[in-house]
């Protein structure tokens, strides 16, 4: 759709609990990347990092120029993470406060979460992990 903008979000974490990072790829509705970003978190769940890979990705749109005209679709493929997002009541109560944060935004602009399948987001799970090991965020316009 003309005026949506997709943010695919990923997060990597070693083992089951380890360290993080959280990536992202903004595209305009004809597929054109516009900004991407990879953050390292500490360590973390997975869970956690997939939110806070959300959150993120609300983050930095929402501070793009475009971001009062268009509206975004996040896709991650934690469907776990995505419908907590979308039903807050079934978040665990260790990770309401992030989901929350996460809903203020989407809410009150009107964007949306979705799953993907990690097979087409290949190109942020790597842009995640290559940033196992660093210590800031990264973010290419």
């Amino acid at each position: 759709m003309v005026n949506t903008s997709r943010e695919v979000v990923d997060a990597t974490v070693r083992g089951g609990f380890g360290e993080a990072c959280i990536g992202g790829v903004l595209r305009d509705h004809r597929g054109n990347i516009l900004a991407r970003f990879l953050r390292p978190l500490g360590i973390s769940v997975p869970t956690g990092a997939n939110l806070a890979a959300i959150l993120k990705a609300c983050q930095i749109f929402s501070k793009l120029h475009w971001s009062e005209s268009h509206k975004l679709m996040i896709e991650s493929d934690s469907l776990l993470v995505v419908k907590w997002i979308n039903d807050i009541r079934c978040t665990l109560s260790f990770f309401v406060e992030l989901a929350n944060k996460c809903c203020d935004y989407c809410v009150k602009k009107g964007w949306k979460v979705g799953f993907e399948f990690r097979e087409s987001n290949g190109i942020v799970h790597l842009l995640a992990r290559k940033g196992i090991g660093r210590n800031q965020l990264i973010l290419w316009q």
